[in-house]
């Protein structure tokens, strides 16, 4: 058998990429004019998938659900 790829889960392992998600997550955000707090961020979201976060998003805070397949693409 030969191997095509490999796949490797470094977050929070080899590097550390929650400040990378936030800012890259607060971007996409502003395209809706909203933004998360780091606090937030770190208490709230941290560790939940994307889809999750934005689900919450939705419902808590008003972003608009048509917007979920926008950002997650």
């Amino acid at each position: 058998m030969k191997i095509k790829a490999v796949l490797f889960d470094m977050d929070g392992v080899l590097i550390e990429a929650k400040d990378w998600h936030y800012e890259a997550l607060n971007k996409a955000l502003a395209l809706f004019g909203m933004e998360i707090s780091r606090v937030d961020h770190l208490t709230s979201f941290d560790g939940l998938p994307t889809l999750k976060k934005l689900e919450y998003l939705t419902i808590e805070r008003g972003l608009p659900k048509s917007s979920i397949d926008l950002l997650m693409s």
